[in-house]
Order: structure tokens, then sequence, then C-alpha cells
């Protein structure tokens, strides 16, 4: 399955029509998640570039989902920059945690990052973003949810 997304994703690298839009969240994420550098930096230049927010979202999801904990620090930065927009910035800290399997890397971003973080979310979402997400990085994550 690992081998057959690869395969696709050079693919659709190659020439986006090659891979259907139904199958790019899938492919991008199993890509994602077993990057290697090189591979995170494909899926972060081609979220740069892309004018979908769809596709922006994939790409970006893709990263987040990463399991090697070096592309999971360096998502987890993108959070802090505006290559998205607020709320799915932020929600890349999740996607590392839930998804990257890595919830103490989010946590500790969390801690450090805190008043950044909050500076992109409005009342609202200040509120909620950091006690939902202790609790799941806090018991759920390690869980085993």
């Amino acid at each position: 399955m690992i081998a057959g997304a690869r395969e696709r994703f050079q693919k659709f690298v190659a020439d986006p029509k090659m891979l259907l839009p139904d199958l790019r969240p899938a492919v991008l994420g199993v890509v994602g998640r077993y990057a290697d550098q090189k591979t995170w930096d494909k899926l972060h230049e081609l979220g740069l570039k892309t004018k979908s927010i769809e596709e922006k979202g994939n790409f970006y999801v893709g990263m987040a989902m990463a399991l090697r904990p070096d592309l999971a620090k360096q998502t987890l930065q993108l959070s802090l920059t505006d290559e998205l927009p607020s709320t799915p910035a932020t929600q890349l800290v999740a996607g590392v945690a839930r998804t990257a399997e890595q919830p103490d890397l989010a946590w500790e971003f969390i801690q450090v990052h805190r008043q950044q973080l909050d500076a992109k979310l409005d009342a609202v979402g200040m509120i909620g973003f950091v006690p939902s997400d202790e609790r799941f990085l806090r018991s759920g994550a390690r869980g085993g949810i």
C-alpha cells in the first residue's frame, strides 16, 4: 500500500491529472505519514504553490501525518506561519498529536508557543484550543484512541 501510494504520488508530481481528485487525500496521507525529508519538502512545496484551498489542506494534512519526529517538528513550526489561515494552521498541532502519534511533541510545542497560537484564534477558539487538546494529549492519545 505504501509503495503504491508513493508511486501514485510520483506520477502526480509529474502530472497532477494522473491522480484522481477523490484519491488525493488518501494518497497524500499515506505518503505524508511515511515521508522522508525529500517527500515532506515536496508536499510543502506543492502546498505553497497551489491556489486551491482544498488541495492546500490535503498537502498540509499529509505533512501533519508524518511519523518521523523531525518532520513533525517542522510541521508544528508551520502552524506559526501565515502559510495557512489561522484555524487550519492551529489544527496542524492537533494533527501532529493525533495522526502522527506525537502527543508529547505537540504538547511541548503548545507550552512553548501558547501566545503565538492564541494570537491566531478568536476568543471562542482560544478557549477551546488548549483545553480540548490538553485532554486529548494528556489522556486520550496515550490511551490509544
